[in-house]
């Protein structure tokens, strides 16, 4: 009896590994801002200050990070009170995702305590989906990873796609219009939800990602 939970112990640590995203050390820098203010601006990005993160948002990206498998001490988190928005990038080859702490309290009181959370978890996107040579395809995949960790979290479709009704904006020169992000929020959301309540994994780790 022993020997069979001991084996069960170990498979369990093994299917844990497994399905564990695996973080890749970035080909090169990029920059992603949530909301609007392009990309590629490596130099700003650099130019931010960084603090450490209070325990409350330290709190929500840990919990983000567990619910999408991923090492939260693979990333660097930082806060930066002259941000106001929140971005992820590399820097010194390290990822880093920076908050705004006013931005992101004041999406929070607006989204029902789930701004926050759709945010970071955008960011978070950027690192688990690596960067392509398309802005649009990255901001794509960011936007449905966010609605994918908020229905796994168990969000209503609503408060997955709060912060973007509030944020969101016309097309620019990275990010698609309002319409179409809210879009891929919602299959990430339908994905998750779906996800929360089956055995199906719609993400499982990869070393390419």
């Amino acid at each position: 009896m022993k020997s069979k939970v001991t084996l069960l112990f170990v498979m369990a640590i093994l299917i844990s590994f497994l399905c564990d995203f695996k973080i890749v050390a970035p080909k090169s820098n990029f920059v992603c801002f949530a909301f609007h203010q392009g990309k590629y601006a490596q130099q700003e990005f650099e130019g931010f200050t960084r603090i450490p993160p209070s325990t409350w948002a330290q709190h929500k990206f840990d919990d983000l990070c567990k619910f999408a498998n991923v090492n939260s001490k693979s990333i660097r988190f930082f806060c930066s009170p002259n941000l106001s928005n929140c971005a992820a990038g590399v820097r010194n080859g390290k990822y880093e995702i920076l908050y705004g702490p006013d931005y992101l309290n004041e999406l929070d009181a607006e989204a029902g305590g789930w701004g926050g959370f759709s945010v970071l978890a955008h960011e978070l996107g950027h690192v688990v989906e690596g960067m392509s040579d398309s802005p649009y395809y990255d901001e794509q995949k960011a936007d449905e990873f966010s609605g994918y960790l908020m229905g796994l979290k168990g969000a209503t479709l609503k408060e997955a796609r709060r912060a973007m009704e509030l944020k969101g904006g016309a097309k620019d020169d990275a990010h698609a219009d309002k319409i179409d992000r809210l879009e891929y929020i919602r299959r990430g959301w339908l994905k998750g939800s779906y996800e929360k309540n089956t055995d199906n994994k719609y993400y499982v780790g990869s070393a390419d990602r």
